[in-house]
C-alpha cells in the first residue's frame, strides 16, 4: 500500500517539507518556552504584591489580632505577617547594630504594621483599591502603603505579551500549515494518477489517505523530536548564563509542557495538512488531473 509513495518526487517533497517542519516546530517550542518563563516570572511578581499596614502607636494589640483575623478571611489575602511593635525595634536593632532606639530616642515610636500578601487570582487593582480605603477607615490604622504602580504594570505586560504571543503563535501555525500544505500536494501531485487508478479498482477515500496520513504523522513526531532537541540543547547552554531562569522552567513539571505541546502541534498540524491535501486530489475529476 506504500509503494506508491517512494517516488523519486515525493522523496524530495518529503526532505523539503520535514525540514521546514523542523524549522517552524523549533520555533513553536521557543515560544512555549517564552510563553512558560513569562508566565511563571509575572507569577512571581504577582505573589510579591504586598500592603502593608501601619497601625497608630497606641493601638491595644488585641485589637490588632482582631484586625488581623478579619483580613485574613477575605479572599483577596494571600497571607499576613504581623510585627509588633517590640518586633520592630528588634529588627531595626538588628539591622543597624545599635539600640537606635533605647540609646537614643529613649521611647520605642515604631507601630505595630501588618503586611497582608495578596492573592493573585483575585487581587485586582480596583479590589486593592477599595479594601485599602476600607482599611484607612479604621481607627486602628495609622496609613496603608501599597505599590500600585507595580500592580498596575504587572497587569499591563500580562495584557501585552499575551497579545503578542498570541498574535506569534498564531503567525507560525499558519506557516505551518501553509507550508506542509503545499509540499504535501507536490507529493500527492506526482500520484495524482496512481490515486486516481486505485479508485477505478474501488479503493476508499480512508484506504487512499491513511499511508499519507501515517507518513506525515511519522515525520511530525520526527520533525517535533529533532526540534526540542536542539531547544533542550540551547537551554542547556544558556543554563550557565541564566541558571536562574533556566530553573523556573525545570520546575513543577514546566519542561514536560514544552515537550508535549511541540509534539502536540508537529503531531496535528501535520495530520490534519495532509489529510486536507490528500482530500483535495481525490476529489478532482478525471480531466482536472492534467491542469
Amino acid at each position: 500500500m506504500r509503494t506508491f509513495l517512494k517516488t523519486s518526487a515525493s522523496k524530495s517533497a518529503s526532505i523539503s517539507t520535514f525540514i521546514g517542519t523542523t524549522m517552524v516546530l523549533i520555533l513553536v517550542g521557543l515560544l512555549l518556552v517564552f510563553w512558560i518563563l513569562g508566565s511563571a516570572l509575572t507569577q512571581h511578581f504577582q505573589d510579591q504584591l504586598v500592603a502593608q499596614v501601619m497601625f497608630i502607636p497606641d493601638a491595644n494589640e488585641n485589637d490588632l489580632l482582631v484586625f488581623k483575623k478579619q483580613i485574613e478571611a477575605e479572599r483577596f489575602c494571600q497571607s499576613t505577617t504581623y510585627v509588633s511593635s517590640e518586633e520592630a525595634a528588634a529588627m531595626m536593632k538588628e539591622e543597624l547594630g545599635d539600640d537606635f532606639v533605647a540609646g537614643v530616642l529613649g521611647y520605642n515610636p515604631l507601630p505595630a504594621s501588618l503586611d497582608v500578601r495578596m492573592n493573585p487570582e483575585e487581587a485586582d487593582l480596583q479590589t486593592i483599591r477599595q479594601k485599602v480605603e476600607d482599611w484607612k477607615r479604621s481607627p486602628l490604622v495609622k496609613d496603608v502603603i501599597v505599590q500600585e504602580s507595580l500592580i498596575e504594570k504587572i497587569n499591563h505586560n500580562i495584557a501585552h505579551w499575551s497579545l503578542i504571543l498570541m498574535t506569534i503563535a498564531g503567525l507560525l501555525l499558519m506557516i505551518s500549515i501553509a507550508l506542509i500544505v503545499n509540499t504535501v500536494e507536490l507529493t500527492i501531485f506526482s500520484q495524482r494518477f496512481i490515486i486516481r487508478s486505485m479508485q477505478l479498482v474501488g479503493a476508499t477515500q480512508w484506504f487512499i489517505i491513511k499511508p499519507f496520513v501515517l507518513k506525515s504523522m511519522w515525520q511530525g513526531a520526527r520533525a517535533s523530536l529533532i526540534a526540542l532537541v536542539i531547544i533542550f540543547t540551547g537551554l542547556y547552554y544558556m543554563m550557565q548564563d541564566w541558571p536562574d531562569v533556566i530553573s523556573v522552567l525545570m520546575e513543577k513539571g514546566r519542561a514536560l509542557w514544552v515537550i508535549l505541546g511541540t509534539l502536540l502541534v508537529g503531531l496535528s498540524v501535520s495530520t490534519l495538512a495532509t489529510i486536507f491535501s490528500v482530500r483535495k486530489f481525490v476529489r478532482l475529476k478525471y480531466d482536472e488531473l492534467n491542469a
